[in-house]
């Protein structure tokens, strides 16, 4: 879905209803695709613009958000963030963000019931007190992965 106008971007993760802010004149430009399946919601977005985001990711379900590409000055809670950067965000937590042109993340948004289960056939045991809190995690992916 092409992104024309900021209000588009209140559903930059499938269903979330953010608060979005255009911070640059101009045009919005970008696009936004989602799938669901088996239980699990994805959503992706090339932003070309400068926007915040604030507000919840999902009510009830845990989203966890890959940036494939960061361009300098793109933030989440006023710390700069690069691609690779991985976020997890507990259901109901704020979120809040700031995006310069040529963002480009992807997001899968599931229960967390779900994710303990995919964690159980690994032989992992994952609660919501062992996965902490809202925030971006320490290590970033390989750029080959």
């Amino acid at each position: 879905m092409p992104i024309s106008r900021i209000e588009f971007l209140k559903d930059a993760v499938h269903y979330a209803g953010l608060e979005a802010v255009q911070m640059s004149r101009g045009s919005m430009s970008g696009s936004l695709a989602f799938q669901e399946a088996d239980g699990i919601a994805f959503s992706s977005g090339l932003i070309g613009g400068r926007v915040t985001l604030r507000g919840p990711l999902s009510k009830d379900m845990v989203t966890i958000g890959l940036c494939l590409q960061a361009p300098s000055g793109t933030r989440h809670w006023m710390q700069e963030i690069h691609s690779g950067n991985i976020g997890v965000f507990q259901p109901g937590d704020e979120h809040e963000s700031y995006y310069t042109p040529g963002s480009l993340y992807v997001t899968a948004s599931f229960s967390m019931e779900r994710l303990e289960a995919e964690a159980a056939k690994t032989g992992l045991v994952l609660d919501a007190g062992r996965l902490g809190g809202t925030g971006v995690h320490d290590r970033k992916v390989h750029a080959d992965a």
